[in-house]
């Protein structure tokens, strides 16, 4: 189940899948997607078939990083859920827009391999801890909007 809006890539394992043209799915690129409007889209892939059940948001929320210490270098996930609190998938490439206030600032998307061998999601929030005090996260995606706050401590 994906999130109305989201912007992802379509697993590999079944192979490389088909692009048939829907008013629910736009692919833009190789398996890459967006997703335009409700419905279920069936994607006949080599090994299978992928199928994206298209939903709306009904609520956000973002990952709570408790307490750090100054100078932490912290990164923040949203999560998106339906009417029925189902968690939707949102996609490494939907564009989610962070905002940072008091004891954390914003930093720069850390690219791959910066943390961790990988390349973290572009969609992720990325913060550091300036002093002791508390931090607030908000994120939004579309319409709606999600809160947290981290403590820092020295």
């Amino acid at each position: 189940m994906i999130a109305l809006g989201s912007r992802g890539e379509l697993s590999s394992t079944l192979g490389p899948c088909s692009h048939a043209a829907t008013p629910s799915v736009r692919f833009t690129g190789g398996d890459r997607y967006e997703a335009l409007a409700l419905g279920v889209v069936r994607n006949t892939c080599r090994d299978g078939v992928v199928v994206l059940d298209i939903r709306r948001v009904a609520r956000l929320a973002i990952d709570p990083v408790p307490s750090a210490s100054v100078d932490a270098r912290l990164v923040y996930a949203v999560r998106a859920f339906d009417a029925a609190g189902i968690e939707l998938d949102i996609g490494q490439e939907t564009p989610i827009a962070w905002s940072f206030r008091g004891a954390l600032a914003s930093r720069s998307y850390p690219g791959c391999g910066d943390i961790i061998p990988i390349c973290p999601p572009m969609n992720d929030g990325f913060a550091v801890a300036l002093g002791p005090g508390v931090g607030t996260i908000d994120a939004s995606f579309g319409a709606l909007h999600a809160r947290s706050t981290t403590t820092i401590t020295r």
